[in-house]
């Protein structure tokens, strides 16, 4: 169904790589434009400093990616990315105490955000009806009274003026630094209500070389924060025969850019798997650092004007703690939120898409600012209720210690495959009540198992 003429993205980035794919269903044609040189092969980019560091695709943002881009998961596995069935693959780390091990339909892939990028960017350029203009910034919107029309671009390295794109639909996937803000307010509407959680949250990553007995065969360790220690880590397989490992400190903490620095570092860690490998790793670059000060999310869908022909997708509407892995996701599902609002064109498209959005964000922004608000020092919004389910949900995960049931429902509300609410099910309430009665030993000994060559 075609809505019209020409769409355009504003940002190569994941979210408008895939709003490209979804619009090009509904428009003769759609320019993507990317201020950045783009690279010719998966490297990471300057414009994605955090493409360094490690990214989780969620088994939610797997399903999402297939029925986007039919076959790209088996296209990714072919060019080195790893198969992983979460709950059998992944070693998850609660206070120290690993969660049960079961089989599950928990499946995703693991591999570095430069090749998942550069993948979905090749197919996007193979579409008769996509266009990716890479050294291109706009500078403006063009609009005609309520109605944006266009964009007026200037190349970023040439001497070439200001030009303008007409375009029926622009899409804004420009990330947490979006000039939307502005543009808005120069068109004489309201800029969205913005909401932010400091968490001055600081990161370090380093490749290093992965060898099949490394990690007790799994293909991933994840020590989560637990506060008040505000230390985490995570270790995933990638393509290439390599581990990224990323190690976060909350609250200014931060590991010193140094091998050294980050063993140190990873030795304060609630649980000493991820220590262990980094004693003898070997590693294939230097470490790099990146600092996230804040949570973002901007409010869209409670504005009562918005401007036709313009959207918002992305980090542009909300940008999450990084530790959770969550952005690709949620940047996926509401790309197939922007396809349902396009097939059924009932009503102001602005309105539909971000109403839509903003319910696919709730879940994952309460997951991590609830996790982020277990630090005294965060400042946001603490209520009985709040606090009351939060120990629950702690309670839970250390049930899952023991309790494969209650393991597997907490990845699934983690995976954004089932709603939070599901946690609060009778049987698993029971369950839970169970396990803290019996007030299991949390620290188990690391369980071992098969080399791994994939």
């Amino acid at each position: 169904m075609i809505s019209g003429k020409h769409a355009i993205v504003l940002g190569a980035s994941m979210s408008g790589l895939m709003a490209a794919r979804v619009l090009r269903d509904h428009f003769a044609h759609v320019t993507v434009l990317e201020r950045d040189r783009l690279p010719v092969t998966s490297q990471p980019r300057r414009g994605v400093p955090q493409g360094n560091h490690a990214h989780g695709l969620l088994c939610s943002g797997r399903q999402a990616l297939e029925r986007m881009f039919p076959g790209a998961v088996a296209e990714l596995l072919a060019r080195g990315a790893i198969d992983s069935e979460l709950s059998q693959d992944v070693s998850f780390f609660n206070e120290g105490a690993e969660l049960a091990h079961f089989p599950s339909e928990l499946r995703t892939l693991l591999l570095s955000r430069a090749l998942l990028e550069g993948h979905l960017r090749e197919r996007l350029q193979s579409m008769a009806n996509v266009s990716v203009r890479d050294g291109m910034e706009a500078v403006e919107l063009i609009a005609t009274g309520r109605t944006v029309r266009g964009v007026r671009v200037q190349a970023r390295d040439s001497v070439e003026g200001v030009h303008m794109l007409e375009a029926d639909l622009v899409v804004d996937a420009t990330g947490r630094g979006s000039r939307l803000s502005g543009w808005l307010e120069g068109m004489g509407f309201a800029p969205a209500p913005e909401e932010r959680v400091r968490i001055d949250l600081r990161y370090t990553s380093c490749v290093y070389r992965r060898r099949p007995e490394q990690a007790g065969g799994y293909k991933g360790l994840i020590a989560a924060v637990a506060p008040p220690n505000p230390r985490s880590g995570v270790v995933l397989a990638q393509e290439g025969d390599r581990w990224i490992v990323t190690l976060v400190g909350y609250l200014g903490e931060a590991p010193e850019p140094t091998h050294e620095g980050m063993r140190e570092f990873a030795r304060g860690l609630p649980s000493p798997e991820i220590y262990e490998l980094l004693r003898n790793a070997e590693p294939l670059a230097e470490p790099i650092c990146m600092r996230f000060p804040f949570s973002q999310r901007r409010h869209y869908e409670q504005l009562r004007d918005f401007p036709d022909g313009l959207l918002a997708i992305g980090d542009t509407l909300c940008s999450f703690n990084p530790s959770f892995g969550q952005g690709m996701s949620v940047a996926a599902q509401e790309a197939l939120v922007l396809s349902s609002c396009l097939e059924r064109g009932i009503g102001p498209l602005w309105k539909r898409l971000f109403r839509e959005s903003a319910k696919r964000i709730d879940t994952p922004w309460t997951i991590a600012v609830g996790a982020d608000l277990g630090f005294p020092e965060v400042e946001g919004k603490r209520t009985f209720a709040g606090n009351l389910i939060g120990r629950y949900v702690n309670a839970l995960r250390r049930g899952a210690v023991h309790d494969a049931e209650l393991g597997h429902a907490f990845l699934r509300v983690a995976q954004l495959l089932a709603e939070p609410s599901s946690l609060l099910a009778p049987e698993l309430m029971l369950r839970t009540l169970r396990a803290s009665l019996a007030s299991p030993k949390l620290a188990p000994e690391p369980r071992q198992r098969e080399s791994f060559a994939g």
